[in-house]
């Protein structure tokens, strides 16, 4: 049954009936076609918050920031139930209390419902030297991340992360090396020279790739094909000059104008149902068309496949494979009968 089937003034008379002792409590859930852990949830609310406990909630409870993670401390830090804590708090089920707990300890922000103030400060940028700092606080302070991000306007994340780092590979493991390139400045002779060959070598290799590509790419990407790809001719291409001149991926769909992601999806694609049943009707239309020594059109094809396979096959799927393949009807020249006109003469001759 339905946890939702009685209202509040039957719970309430429920309830009443136990407490009064004309019912035992197990005798009542047995009655009542209830489990065990309903009733005490009714009598735990209404003793909490009294008969409105007992309706049906139409909306969702706000509950600020502040109180959220006092809730959580008390049961990470204070060891409390999370019955206890739901009652001290006046919050509605565990299974709240339960998604709370999961966020902190997943290092993520407390929030309040309505606008009210976050229980964990956003992360920011900061410096190497200020990484630093941070951690040695938190280290002094046995390991207290909370403290530490609110002393220095950072995420518990961030704190966390960064005493990480620190333990397992010092100072240095806190530089940021994401994008880090030398300013001009700080460059020597040797770098500079360094930096002029990559990038001569760049332009040189980019040059062969749209040579490659130039001569590699053929037909048109708007022709008829079994494949459902439109550029699968460019895919082949890239493929095949990857294999041959051990040119770059990367390089190769940049400078053929497509996705590196739409590349690799196409050479880990499986064919569709759809292209295997044009493989399996090319094949057929093949075998019909060489039997016929090459003479039948896109119509007498169809009707043969259509008594050979005993499935209705539109005419038009039959022309776009024969232009797939190739192939087209033998138009055999009409012979003319002509009249051949002999001189009057030749007529008098004849009729003697």
């Amino acid at each position: 049954m339905s946890k939702e089937k009685y209202c509040a003034t039957e719970k309430l008379a429920i309830l009443e009936e136990v407490s009064s002792g004309k019912i035992g409590f197990i005798a009542a859930t047995k009655r009542y076609g209830m489990n065990k852990t309903t009733l005490m949830k009714w009598q735990r609310r209404y003793k909490l918050y009294g008969y409105e406990g007992l309706e049906r909630s139409t909306r969702n409870r706000s509950y600020s920031a502040e109180l959220k993670l006092q809730a959580v401390k008390d049961y990470v830090e204070g060891g409390l139930s999370k019955y206890r804590i739901i009652d001290k708090y006046r919050i509605s089920s565990t299974t709240q209390l339960s998604n709370w707990i999961k966020k902190y300890n997943g290092h993520s922000s407390l929030k309040a419902y309505k606008g009210e103030a976050q229980a964990m400060t956003k992360g920011r940028s900061t410096t190497w030297d200020e990484r630093i700092d941070i951690v040695h606080y938190c280290l002094a302070h046995q390991h207290d991340y909370h403290k530490t991000a609110g002393q220095f306007q950072v995420s518990y994340q961030q704190v966390y992360q960064w005493v990480k780092k620190f333990e397992a590979g010092g100072a240095d493991a806190l530089k940021d090396g994401r994008g880090r390139k030398k300013a001009p400045e700080e460059m020597t002779e040797a770098d500079r020279q360094k930096l002029e060959m990559k990038k001569m070598e760049y332009e040189m290799e980019r040059l062969r790739a749209e040579k490659c590509i130039s001569k590699k790419v053929t037909g048109n990407p708007k022709e008829a094909k079994l494949s459902q790809y439109r550029q699968e001719n460019v895919y082949l291409a890239i493929q095949a000059l990857q294999e041959e001149e051990s040119i770059s991926i990367q390089l190769l769909c940049e400078v053929a104008g497509v996705a590196r992601s739409s590349y690799y999806k196409w050479l880990n694609r499986k064919p569709s149902s759809r292209e295997q049943e044009n493989e399996r009707l090319t094949k057929m239309m093949m075998s019909i068309y060489e039997k016929v020594e090459k003479t039948f059109g896109y119509r007498q094809l169809t009707l043969h496949m259509r008594k050979e396979t005993g499935q209705t096959i539109n005419h038009k799927r039959v022309y776009r494979l024969m232009k797939v393949k190739g192939i087209q009807s033998v138009i055999r020249r009409k012979r003319r009968n002509t009249l051949i006109l002999l001189p009057a003469r030749g007529r008098e001759c004849a009729e003697s």
